[in-house]
C-alpha cells in the first residue's frame, strides 16, 4: 500500500503535496498518505524558499477559508431570505451559500427563511381570523 501511495503521489503538485504533509486525521487525511507526501517532497529536494513561500500561500487561504466560514449574513441578505428564502431561488442561495464554504451566512439564511416564513403563516392566519370575526 504504502508503494502504490507513493505512486501517487509522484505526479502531484507541490501545492497538492503540501497541503496532504500539513493534513491532520480530523482533515480526513490518512496519517500514511501524509507520510507518503512528507517523503515525496523530500525527494524532490525543492528550495527552502520555495517551500516556505509555498506555506505561507497556504496558510493565507486557510485563513480566507477560515474566515469565509464564519462571515455573516448581512442585513439585507437576512431581509431578501425572510422575504424570498422559501421560494425557489431562496433555498438555491442557501445551497450556493453552504457550497461556498459560507456555513454561518447559509445558517443565517435559513434563520430569516423561517422567520418569514411564520410572519407569513401569523399574517395569514391573522387575517383569516379577522375575516371571520368581521362576517360575523
Amino acid at each position: 500500500m504504502t508503494d502504490d501511495l507513493a505512486a501517487r503521489m509522484r505526479p502531484a503538485r507541490v501545492e497538492d503535496l503540501m497541503l496532504m504533509a500539513r493534513g491532520r486525521p480530523e482533515d480526513g487525511i490518512a496519517p500514511e498518505a501524509v507520510t507518503a507526501a512528507q517523503a515525496e517532497l523530500a525527494a524532490r529536494d525543492l528550495p527552502v524558499e520555495e517551500i516556505e513561500e509555498l506555506a505561507s500561500d497556504l496558510d493565507a487561504r486557510q485563513q480566507e477559508d477560515d474566515s469565509r466560514a464564519t462571515r455573516r449574513l448581512s442585513t439585507p441578505g437576512r431581509i431578501f431570505f425572510g422575504i424570498f428564502g422559501f421560494t425557489l431561488f431562496g433555498l438555491i442561495g442557501v445551497f450556493i451559500l453552504h457550497a461556498r464554504g459560507r456555513r454561518q451566512a447559509a445558517s443565517d439564511a435559513l434563520v430569516a427563511t423561517l422567520i418569514g416564513l411564520a410572519l407569513i403563516w401569523g399574517l395569514a392566519i391573522a387575517s383569516l381570523l379577522l375575516s371571520d370575526l368581521a362576517g360575523t
